[in-house]
């Protein structure tokens, strides 16, 4: 386990400038959810679930998007692979979401810590495994199909 933990470390440094695009494209996506939120909640007086779950889906779209486009740096691929990448996307981020509403039901509700410092807590855990997860299988796999058909490696 120490030798993985190092290894993705030692990546995260290699690639250091791809980690920066992350964190800098994550936050906007972020942002972006929770304006979007405030909108529908606030000034269009939607439920708070439905305005919720309309501010996760386009921050889905947006993070697959840039993390493709600016990120992981993927252009081209088709429809289809397009699509497939944003199934994948979305599954670990929804993934991620439940693990996340987990931690806070455990760990607020169940242990009785404060809500604010447990939700940065459990935040930076699933950036963590949404980062890993579409570095070296969503946007990583799109790679490895692409060097079948190039030839290079």
């Amino acid at each position: 386990m120490l030798h993985w933990i190092r290894a993705l470390v030692g990546d995260i440094v290699k690639n250091w400038r791809q980690f920066a695009h992350y964190v800098f494209w994550g936050a906007i996506t972020a942002f972006l959810n929770l304006c979007l939120f405030f909108v529908l909640a606030n000034w269009c007086g939607w439920n708070y679930a439905v305005a919720n779950v309309a501010a996760w889906v386009v921050y889905v779209v947006a993070a697959y998007f840039s993390n493709r486009w600016f990120v992981f740096r993927q252009r081209g691929g088709g429809a289809r692979a397009v699509w497939r990448g944003l199934r994948d996307f979305a599954g670990c981020r929804l993934g991620t979401c439940v693990l996340e509403t987990a931690i806070m039901a455990l760990l607020v509700s169940g242990l009785g810590l404060p809500q604010n410092p447990v939700k940065i807590g459990a935040s930076a855990l699933s950036a963590t495994i949404n980062y890993i997860v579409s570095r070296f299988w969503i946007f990583g796999k799109v790679k490895k199909e692409a060097r079948k058909y190039t030839g290079e490696r």
